[in-house]
């Protein structure tokens, strides 16, 4: 009896641990949206399996609605971006159960430049990079160049 009883609380806790996990997040190219606006805070969270992510959030210009626009891995992020910069985003977007409005990060025009984070099909362009990078090999956002 005592084993089953063990079994069982085990069995519930591994349950109640699979549901109090963070909701995955999918870049979804069926859902690719382009929003201007200005910067109101950048700042580096935790997301994804608890790496640090750069992530802006963004007032668009037209509605006034706030962005939670995540971008990249911190250590792939080399843009020179402050609070009040004006910029356009696209990407996938994704309305959260909380009703915030999510932009996970395809490419960002600022200042006529474009910074691409993400392929045609949303793969990062980060993959395969960072930790398990082989020595003297670099990640790096792609700059498209003026338009």
């Amino acid at each position: 009896m005592k084993t089953f009883g063990l079994f069982l609380s085990l069995l519930l806790s591994i349950k109640v641990g699979i549901f109090a996990q963070e909701p995955i997040k999918y870049y979804r190219v069926d859902s690719v949206k382009t929003i201007k606006g200005e910067i109101i805070n950048i700042t580096s969270e935790k997301s994804y399996h608890k790496r640090n992510f750069t992530v802006i959030y963004l007032k668009e210009k037209k509605s006034g609605e706030i962005y939670r626009v995540e971008v990249s891995p911190e250590w792939f992020f080399s843009m020179d971006l402050m609070k009040g910069s004006q910029i356009e985003v696209t990407g996938s977007y994704c309305l959260m159960e909380d009703d915030k409005h999510l932009l996970m990060t395809r490419s960002i025009t600022f200042q006529g430049e474009i910074y691409q984070f993400r392929d045609k099909y949303g793969f990062p362009l980060w993959r395969g990079k960072g930790k398990y990078m082989k020595p003297g090999d670099k990640g790096r956002m792609r700059r498209r160049g003026r338009h």
